[in-house]
């Protein structure tokens, strides 16, 4: 039986990715932050569904979760680990409280490679599993390759990721560990019910108030017209089974005016037209 590991289950990409593998006849081990945090998955998807409660912060409790998981394949190697655990703290750089910027690079970032180095030797790395190697998916974000304003902390975190996952696309191939790379625009989760925050409050009155507000409008706006989770899970299923994946896949809603154009366009122009579109241009000097 094939098996995987996906971070992040309780909602969004990572439940549909449990979901979908499971229905494909995988065996799956989620991991949620809290005991019960599975929300009712362990009983929807049966045996074929185990949860790990951990935090990829926590190095502890990760490594406990790698211990449970190589009891479980008895010297088998682990299929897949899906990394798809995140967090977004939305808000103006000159005024986002450092440890809200911070805790995305560790959740997006660091989480992601603690995670990685804790189940590494069950995809392969230890030469005394049997099997054949793993394969390792990052779910990154458009964020990654573009940067809108207001999301530095969220999309630094990513950058980071996609610069990672380069590096594990070649350190990891001593053991035969293909890593991939998915990219998504804008997807229906529970990201869109967060977009207001008790701690925005610390942004009003100042000089981007308004403008933080109008881009959460705008935000919100686009969630309304945003993929499902179920799309993301059988993209994520091609990269997992593919004979020859590719080494990322974008998932974008206009693709060509939200994707291609902004990475082609010279950066001072695109930078022009965010600040047209966000209202950011130099408020001193209007009359």
């Amino acid at each position: 039986m094939r098996t995987a590991v996906v971070t992040g289950v309780s909602s969004g990409i990572g439940r549909a990715v449990a979901e979908q593998l499971v229905a494909e006849g995988w065996h799956v081990f989620g991991s949620v932050r809290k005991p019960g945090g599975d929300e009712g998955l362990s009983a929807g998807l049966g045996g074929r569904f185990t949860p790990l409660v951990f935090d990829v912060r926590d190095a502890e409790a990760v490594a406990a979760a790698a211990g449970q998981v190589s009891q479980a394949l008895d010297g088998r190697t682990l299929t897949a680990l899906v990394n798809n655990a995140g967090l977004a703290n939305f808000g103006p750089l000159a005024l986002q409280p450092i440890a809200d910027w911070q805790a995305q690079i560790d959740v997006n970032l660091v989480g992601t490679l603690r995670v990685v180095q804790a189940f590494l030797p069950l995809l392969g790395a230890d030469p005394a599993r049997s099997g054949q190697p793993g394969r390792i998916v990052n779910v990154s974000s458009v964020s990654g390759s573009m940067t809108l304003p207001f999301v530095s902390g969220y999309a630094a975190s990513k950058h980071g990721l996609e610069a990672l996952s380069d590096a594990m696309r070649s350190e990891l191939a001593i053991y035969g560990i293909k890593t991939i790379v998915i990219q998504p625009g804008p997807v229906q989760t529970p990201i869109w019910r967060k977009v207001h925050r008790p701690e925005d409050g610390l942004y009003a009155g100042s000089d981007y108030g308004a403008l933080f507000e109008a881009f959460k409008s705008a935000f919100i706006a686009a969630g309304r017209n945003a993929h499902v989770p179920e799309s993301f899970a059988k993209l994520i299923y091609k990269a997992l089974t593919a004979r020859n994946p590719k080494s990322r896949y974008a998932r974008v809603r206009g693709r060509f005016l939200n994707w291609t154009l902004p990475s082609l366009l010279p950066a001072r122009l695109l930078d022009r037209l965010l600040i047209e579109k966000f209202g950011l241009s130099d408020q001193r000097y209007v009359a």
